[in-house]
């Protein structure tokens, strides 16, 4: 199966506007990555700590793009906004990740 990845996947970044980078981790682009069981894991760096409500606006954004690019309805979102070990790790070692602010992001790291 070929992996699509979210940084060729078309998005608004006003939709995103307090978002740093959304990255792809966990078992997706693994050999273990099973269509039928594995869900898609999906990191969003925070700019900063936003309520629950602003948050669900950015799922619900995502959520109604990402199943339909991905082909794949079971798709999990994490927040982080600082650094939070080990999510932050796994979002920087992510080769599959959008970086909508880049001078933020190497502040970031």
């Amino acid at each position: 199966m070929e992996k699509l990845m979210i940084k060729d996947c078309q998005l608004n970044n006003e939709c995103l506007k307090d978002v740093l980078s959304i990255g792809i981790f966990g078992s997706y682009h693994e050999e273990c990555f099973d269509k039928n069981r594995s869900d898609i894991d999906v990191m969003i760096l925070l700019k900063k700590e936003l309520d629950f409500d602003e948050e669900f606006e950015i799922e619900d954004y995502l959520d109604g793009i990402l199943p339909e690019y991905f082909n794949h309805n079971n798709i999990h979102y994490t927040f982080i906004h600082d650094f939070n070990y080990p999510f932050s790790e796994l979002l920087l070692m992510s080769e599959d990740k959008i970086i909508f602010d880049e001078e933020k992001y190497l502040d970031y790291l």
